[in-house]
């Protein structure tokens, strides 16, 4: 199997995995026919790229932008009359808006001119024969990218520009009349001199001063002509001279950053997203973020862990009450059953709408002869499985320990709980049922009472405890002895037994065996 962007990937290696990538926000199906495009999608899909390229064009983050903002803001300001009037402030706002709405119409206009003049016919061509109307909307589609991009580049600048000259007029005309206002703050900013020459001066009417303006009078009261000429000239040549080596500079910056970039992307390939779904049947999906060539290993990796994880399970808990556990003896064989109100993996909270529940029961003293795959399941309610509720059952065993059931109703508790009794070798010495109010707390938190639910089997595992002489060889020690816990784990949500069932139950059977199957992290 290839990927559309030359991505090789070993089919044999992934038996029924079903993989989708991504570059960038488009998203690729390594199985998808080419050609599967609407004409009306190729038409206008060229517009929507002129506007993506020129709006991340004009806010991409370059070394010589940022100079020339700077340069820019600096002559501005160098050039702009702080004795300007309120009314020419307002004036010079005003033709700002204007001539953006001028830029905005001209854009638009190049944009609706390519798409009447140039997309349509191409549209209509195609109506009676699609090789040639493809052909003409590619040829239109190069010039019109070319010059749509350069036409909404232009605006978006402009509009910058604008939007910050209008800005900075808008503030200082403000800030200005809240100094003339302020009288303290006035002093306190300006100090007591130029808070009278402040005064004084009549924003109504005007006038001109700029630093430009400053600097040229102070050259021009130079009384040597020699050195006001001298001086003049330097003026000039330095400041011409530095805005050139600050370009160089920056540009120099720019071109390092982009060759590292480069030489970055041909030793590992452009970076990918790829989604990875294991298997088809279920919805659990995989998305892995690497570099092109890396992006083999590191699907074939994952598919390896997340079939040696199998669901990502790395823990199984046990536990029973502390009188049950003085009271009863060592178990040797038992079967915990695990219950979800998802019928099929994966079985967590994540991207679902209901929230996850789940039961654990356990069966001990398992009874040998009912160890079968098609036995647990049918104890377990079969595909369908059982409503789960506030009706709890909880039958004494013979050997001193419990099964303990919660159903949605009292006949549904107690034929569940019997059924997995009868996978035991144990007895029933006592059979109670109770329920559940919806009382005190129960009443206020709807997480702590039980609504009834369907609930599936999912999976169970057979615990098997042997009984060993060597302290060193066991994993679980108590009052009677030292003993060696294994696991061995059967899915129960599968139609049909699972291949490796029958293996995976002899081998948790045996005695000595160190662990089987795969272990489960949910207490």
């Amino acid at each position: 199997m290839e990927d559309p962007k030359g991505l090789t990937i070993t089919k044999s290696a992934l038996p029924g995995a079903q993989i989708r990538s991504t570059v960038g926000l488009r998203k690729i199906s390594v199985n998808a026919a080419s050609g599967t495009k609407s004409f009306f999608e190729k038409a206008t899909g060229f517009l929507f790229k002129a506007a993506a390229g020129a709006i991340g064009s004009a806010f991409s983050f370059t070394v010589s932008k940022v100079f020339t903002l700077i340069v820019s803001t600096g002559i501005y300001l160098y050039n702009f009359n702080w004795a300007i009037s309120d009314t020419a402030i307002d004036e010079q706002i005003k033709n700002l808006w204007v001539n953006f709405g001028g830029l905005l119409g001209g854009t638009a206009g190049n944009a609706i001119g390519w798409i009447a003049c140039g997309a349509v016919p191409a549209a209509t061509i195609f109506a009676f024969n699609e090789a040639m109307g493809l052909y003409a909307l590619k040829e239109v589609g190069e010039e019109a990218l070319e010059e749509v991009v350069n036409s909404i580049s232009v605006l978006i600048s402009a509009s910058v520009r604008s939007l910050s000259q209008g800005l900075l007029l808008f503030s200082y005309k403000n800030v200005r009349k809240l100094l003339r206002n302020g009288g303290k703050l006035a002093q306190a900013v300006l100090g007591t001199s130029n808070e009278k020459a402040l005064q004084a001066w009549d924003p109504k009417q005007g006038g001109y001063w700029s630093f430009a303006s400053a600097v040229d009078s102070f050259v021009e009261s130079i009384p040597s002509p020699f050195i006001e000429n001298a001086v003049e000239n330097f003026l000039d040549e330095a400041f011409d001279a530095c805005i050139e080596a600050g370009y160089v500079v920056a540009d120099s910056v720019d071109s390092y950053l982009a060759m590292q970039r480069m030489s970055l992307r041909s030793q590992q390939g452009q970076h990918r997203v790829v989604e990875l779904q294991p298997n088809r049947e279920l919805p659990e999906k995989i998305v892995l973020s690497v570099p092109e060539q890396q992006a083999e290993q590191a699907i074939l990796q994952t598919l390896a862990n997340h079939t040696l994880l199998n669901n990502r399970d790395v823990g199984a808990w046990v536990g029973m009450p502390a009188e049950e556990y003085l009271k009863a003896k060592p178990m040797s064989l038992s079967l915990v059953v695990h219950f979800f109100n998802v019928d099929r993996p994966p079985w967590r909270t994540q991207e679902r709408t209901t929230p996850l529940k789940h039961a654990t029961y356990t069966v001990p003293n398992l009874k040998r002869s009912k160890a079968d795959w098609e036995t647990i399941k049918l104890a377990c309610g079969g595909a369908n499985g059982y409503m789960w509720g506030r009706y709890r059952c909880t039958i004494n065993t013979s050997s001193g320990r419990q099964i303990a059931v919660y159903g949605g109703s009292e006949s549904e508790a107690e034929d569940r709980a019997k059924a997995l009794l009868s996978l035991s070798d144990d007895e029933a010495l006592t059979v109670s049922v109770s329920e559940e109010k919806r009382e005190g707390r129960r009443a206020g938190t709807s997480k702590l009472y039980k609504e009834n639910t369907r609930m599936y089997p999912a999976y169970a595992f057979i615990l098997h405890q042997t009984k060993v002489l060597n302290q060193n060889e066991s994993n679980r020690s108590n009052l009677s002895g030292d003993y060696r816990l294994s696991k061995g784990r059967i899915e129960l949500w599968t139609s049909q037994k699972p291949p490796g069932t029958d293996e995976t139950i002899r081998e948790s059977l045996k005695d000595g065996v160190e662990q089987a199957g795969t272990p489960d992290p949910t207490p």
